[in-house]
């Protein structure tokens, strides 16, 4: 097999990975007991409550605090994110175990 081969097989395979986990991510998003919808234009600030309020009503426990949650969340959007300002539509998910992912 030449280089070249072996730098598409990689890339390829790398490709298959990163969908996979998209995949993953969203199968366990679909999963979650509990979803919250942070609108674009939302300061990052007000996102903790929303989650808090949404966990509490689906009697799911969160083991962050405000300001931990407001980093896990700027920190898993990426540039969805910039400063305070949420620049995309959030999902927020909390699994029954307190995993939280950002999509």
């Amino acid at each position: 097999m030449s280089r070249a081969n072996v730098s598409s097989v990689e890339a390829s395979a790398r490709d298959n990975v990163e969908r996979a986990k998209e995949t993953v991510a969203f199968a366990e998003a679909l999963s979650a007991p509990v979803r919250v919808e942070i609108p674009a234009g939302t300061d990052l600030y007000d996102a903790p409550q929303r989650v808090y309020d949404a966990c509490d009503e689906a009697g799911v426990k969160v083991s962050q605090t405000a300001p931990d949650l407001m980093k896990t969340i700027g920190e898993r959007a990426g540039d969805a994110v910039y400063g305070r300002e949420v620049r995309e539509r959030l999902l927020v998910t909390v699994a029954a175990d307190g995993r939280i992912r950002v999509r």
